[in-house]
């Protein structure tokens, strides 16, 4: 069996075309949604993890040549799906190069595209994202090429069936991501529901047990959040075959601290003062001296007083550390310096250095 490839710039399913071969003999795959019905018959172990392989490698013989080489076995598409499609199967060969790399997919109906070129999915499909490529000297019949195995090929007729609706039963749902935490006021936050089931599909969305109006579609965006979005989500997906409810999807806003200005401050200069010839640190007593400047240059600011320097002669305010300050403050792994600073442009007038 040779299958079709993911890549983003064929079938757009994946986004991108990053191939990795497989290159155990035998291959098993793990099912990420072991109660689906393409697994039906197939054993799998308390991990989701085929007893039996999938697939092995194939001795290929050149007709030309007559030279007999073993295959690279599977190419795999290793980019992320694009948004809103479900994995189903995994690699799950420990040591092997394409292990958790994804194998099978489903897609529901109106999914974009990642190919670049914006088309959407007009019906569901389930795909097996594998393919053959010719780039680092593997040639188009060098990979790809692989023997389905009894639990393989029972895979792929179920696989056949539950598109043409010959099994099923009722559809799964769940939602992803299953959380969103620390978000802010104002951000955006998208849900989807990840499905499983026949068609026709219908949605609707509940927030705490609320059904949310006009929200009856496989994703759910909020564009610019507020407190009140804050809770739990879930939807419900109906096909003529039944209908299932995700697991609660918990959206959370961050908590922040009340507003302390001189919080992990190390030094604070209002600058609106002359004392001598310093003017004042309010924090940790780091006084600035003033360098060819006096009370003379002290005008209104934008908060307060301000300095203003002529730039008629070398000025400027400069603090000398001395063994224990916490300056230099580059001596810190994390540091932030807040200037208010009005005038034209310049070519270069250090507004602050160290």
């Amino acid at each position: 069996i040779r299958g079709g490839t993911g890549g983003g710039s064929r079938l757009g399913l994946t986004t991108g075309e990053t191939m990795v071969d497989t290159t155990s003999t035998n291959l098993f795959l793990r099912a990420v949604v072991p109660a689906h019905p393409i697994f039906n018959g197939v054993v799998l172990d308390a991990n989701g993890v085929m007893v039996n392989p999938y697939a092995r490698r194939i001795l290929h013989t050149n007709a030309q040549t007559g030279e007999t080489i073993l295959q690279n076995g599977i190419s795999l598409c290793s980019n992320p799906l694009i948004e809103g499609a479900g994995p189903i199967a995994v690699v799950s060969t420990p040591g092997d190069a394409g292990n958790n790399v994804l194998v099978i997919a489903e897609f529901v109906p109106g999914l974009v595209s990642g190919n670049g070129r914006g088309e959407v999915l007009g019906a569901r499909r389930l795909v097996f994202l594998t393919g053959s490529r010719e780039a680092g000297g593997v040639p188009s019949n060098g990979a790809g090429v692989f023997d389905l195995l009894p639990e393989g090929e029972r895979m792929f007729l179920n696989a056949v069936d539950y598109l043409l609706g010959v099994v099923g039963g009722a559809p799964m749902v769940r939602v992803d991501p299953p959380l969103g935490t620390n978000l802010y006021v104002g951000e955006s936050w998208t849900f989807r529901a990840q499905l499983y089931g026949a068609e026709p599909l219908t949605w609707q969305w509940y927030k705490d047990g609320q059904p949310l109006p006009g929200q009856t579609g496989p994703g759910l965006v909020l564009p610019a959040l507020t407190q009140e979005d804050a809770g739990g989500y879930t939807v419900v997906v109906s096909t003529p075959l039944g209908s299932a409810t995700s697991a609660v999807a918990r959206l959370e806003l961050a908590v922040l601290p009340g507003p302390n200005l001189t919080n992990a401050l190390i030094a604070y200069w209002p600058l609106d003062t002359v004392v001598g010839n310093k003017t004042p640190d309010l924090v940790s007593g780091y006084d600035l001296t003033l360098v060819n400047l006096g009370a003379g240059n002290l005008v209104s600011g934008r908060w307060g007083r301000a300095f203003q320097l002529d730039g008629a002669a070398r000025q400027g305010l400069e603090r000398i550390h001395n063994p224990g300050d916490d300056l230099p403050i580059y001596n810190h792994p994390d540091f932030t310096v807040s200037l208010w600073v009005n005038g034209p442009v310049q070519s270069d007038r250090r507004v602050f250095c160290e």
